[in-house]
């Protein structure tokens, strides 16, 4: 999901300066402006979990395996396996599912991840560089780290998409109606007509 750069990356640097993080007392309240607890990003399915081979967390595995690799009781990375060495941990993704792939994906792939978000942890040397525990947002190829206020900050946000996102499903239903299926014969004349004015 994330590159070994980017977990290098926040074991060393420090959040960009561009956009100040905000108190946790001004994300409250943009929280609350928006009236609702309810979570954005749905758990992922047991099923994709199963197939991820992420669904058994450190708690499960016991406390040799903590001590060995260091990891907090919500850590589900195989460390001993395909998740590599220890110094950083990562819990269950929370996943924005589409109901479909993306346009430019193959024929038939699997649904789109639109979002996917999980706690992660860097804690390779915590006498040199600390420990830092961030929710990390995937967004198809960027990856966003936030803290415990930008995460409220996000929340909001998303919270205001959704009804932005109902009213223009409302405009969808109505400015479809006049929507036709194509004509696969017109259509199959029009695509041959470029290659028989060629031949010619």
């Amino acid at each position: 999901m994330t590159s070994h750069a980017a977990i290098v990356a926040a074991e060393t640097t420090t959040a960009p300066g561009g956009n100040p993080t905000p108190s946790v007392e001004q994300s409250e309240s943009a929280y609350q402006q928006i009236g609702s607890s309810m979570p954005i990003l749905a758990d992922a399915s047991n099923a994709r979990q199963a197939n991820s081979g992420q669904s058994l967390d450190a708690a499960k595995r016991g406390p040799e395996w903590m001590a060995r690799f260091g990891c907090p009781v919500w850590c589900v990375m195989d460390h001993a396996g395909t998740d590599g060495e220890p110094g950083w941990h990562q819990g269950l993704p929370a996943e924005a599912i589409a109901p479909t792939p993306f346009c430019d994906a193959d024929p038939g792939g699997d649904s789109a991840v639109v979002l996917a978000a999980r706690v992660t942890q860097v804690n390779q040397d915590p006498k040199v560089f600390g420990v830092e525990t961030r929710l990390w947002v995937d967004v198809d190829c960027e990856t966003l780290e936030l803290d415990v206020a930008q995460t409220d900050v996000f929340i909001a946000r998303l919270e205001t998409f959704l009804p932005q996102l109902r009213a223009l499903r409302a405009q969808l239903a109505e400015a479809s109606k006049d929507d036709v299926p194509e004509n696969t014969e017109a259509k199959a004349a029009w695509l041959a007509a470029p290659a028989k004015a060629v031949a010619k």
